[in-house]
């Protein structure tokens, strides 16, 4: 039996003829585009002392990933993520809904330059599990940031604009 939900390209459609000729998706320098082309995220910067009802909170407001915690220059200290309320926080709230962020954030951060490009990003976020990338100038402060989303979005929308603009036969 089949999934229902299971989408397929429906023969003759633009996708399932560009898929069966040699015809790429992406254009080819697409891997070499900079962060801030494919960066959409407006980083949450939070002080030191944030806790984390505060920065969940936060979160959820503003349908963030992430937060980041600053120091007084902009200069990250570390990041709080979902995946850090999942599974080290979610299963003992609320008596740590008081408790600074800095107890259970990420401080060991991978960071990128606002021209580095995709490749790099997609290598460092692939190979290190990073779903969250900050963006940080030459001064190491915080520029912007990166998510898995925005990639998925980036790239998505390159390749439906190569399907529009493919013939149709």
């Amino acid at each position: 039996m089949t999934n229902p939900r299971t989408n397929t390209a429906p023969p003759g459609s633009k996708i399932g003829t560009a898929c069966l000729q040699d015809f790429p998706l992406l254009e080819p320098d697409v891997l070499c585009r900079p962060a801030s082309d494919v960066s959409t995220a407006t980083p949450l910067l939070v002080p030191a002392g944030t806790s984390v009802s505060e920065a969940i909170e936060l979160m959820r407001s503003a349908k963030a990933s992430c937060v980041m915690m600053t120091d007084d220059l902009g200069v990250p200290l570390g990041i709080f993520t979902e995946r850090d309320v999942l599974m080290s926080v979610a299963h003992r709230l609320p008596e740590v809904a008081d408790s600074p962020i800095a107890d259970f954030m990420v401080t060991d951060l991978v960071t990128a330059t606002a021209d580095a490009p995709l490749a790099y990003l997609l290598t460092i976020m692939s190979e290190g599990g990073v779903r969250n990338l900050p963006l940080v100038n030459s001064a190491g402060e915080v520029v912007g940031l990166v998510t898995v989303r925005d990639i998925v979005d980036f790239l998505a929308a390159r390749v439906l604009q190569t399907l529009l603009d493919f013939p149709t036969v």
